[in-house]
């Protein structure tokens, strides 16, 4: 978890990953409070949600550049 205290943005490109960081942080949404969470579509960001993560960025367009451009 002391990784993630320099990160400002984490993308998440399917529910998989969101899944897969939460059980990597051990559901600890304290240690990345201060995160903005960025996601590739809606069924991702429905995911994050349900995870009880925010969706700070959601991509328009569902491909890397759509996030990315989310992002900006």
């Amino acid at each position: 978890l002391d990784t993630l205290k320099s990160v400002e943005v984490v993308t998440f490109l399917s529910s998989s990953t969101v899944d897969a960081f939460m059980e990597s942080i051990e559901g600890d949404l304290e240690a990345v409070k201060d995160i903005k969470f960025a996601s590739i579509g809606p069924v991702t960001s429905e995911t994050m949600r349900k995870h009880g993560l925010s969706v700070d960025y959601e991509a328009k367009i569902y491909n890397v550049d759509g996030i990315i451009e989310a992002i900006k």
